[in-house]
């Protein structure tokens, strides 16, 4: 897939080229367009773009990826708040109904919580079965594994659980190498210093979401390991 949406760089352009635009003072343009509606008008153009991109795809996972349905058509994704690795082998038969050529799973901030006595391997582990019911069902499709995302330092006073997402995610890097499917690290949306997450200092603003589909368009042509 060459479309490439760049959704940073789009705000700018949108305001002349997009916006209705008049003659001001000696011949200069002012835009006619309010904020909002311009707003309205790159938002706009980010779905159809989205859409676009990711018209054989689909999303699946936890809470993380209920907004994805803002940007892309509802059908393409499959979200369930507290959703597991373990929890989301149910959805194989839904995937499987759509046949899409690219899935990706945003799995494993649930996992953490469980109460078991290794959550790491044990998610890992049912993460492989996962994998290896969408390719049974959908045997041409390319998987794409997504990272778990890091949470806020009061977060982690509050759940130290989660301060094992750097070790889980480094055993889902090896498990994607040993299913020869797709890894996509997302840490480097986080370093650019913008807060990003929502007062749960879990979940994220709308803000994040286009950086998170740049992020997995960038590896539609990225082939399985």
């Amino acid at each position: 897939m060459k479309t490439k949406m760049g959704f940073i760089l789009l705000a700018g352009a949108m305001a002349c080229s997009i916006s209705a635009c008049s003659p001001g003072v000696n011949g200069s343009t002012v835009s006619t367009d309010t904020p909002s509606s311009v707003n309205d008008q790159q938002a706009s153009t980010e779905v159809n773009t989205a859409r676009s991109a990711f018209a054989s795809s689909m999303f699946i996972g936890d809470s993380f990826v209920e907004k994805v349905a803002k940007w892309l058509d509802k059908s393409q994704t499959i979200a369930n708040a507290g959703a597991t690795a373990q929890f989301a082998i149910e959805d194989v038969d839904q995937i499987a109904a759509r046949q899409p050529a690219h899935v990706f799973i945003m799995l494993g901030s649930n996992d953490l919580l469980m109460p078991v006595d290794d959550p790491i391997a044990n998610s890992t582990n049912h993460y492989a079965k996962l994998i290896e019911g969408i390719r049974k069902a959908v045997p041409n499709v390319n998987i794409h594994v997504l990272s778990v995302t890091p949470v806020t330092d009061q977060v982690l006073k509050e759940e130290p659980r989660y301060k094992q997402i750097p070790d889980y995610n480094r055993s889902l890097k090896q498990m994607a190498a040993n299913e020869k499917v797709d890894y996509i690290d997302l840490s480097s949306i986080f370093q650019t210093g913008t807060d990003l997450h929502t007062e749960d200092g879990v979940h994220f603003k709308d803000e994040f979401y286009p950086l998170f589909l740049q992020k997995a368009e960038a590896h539609l042509n990225i082939p399985e390991s």
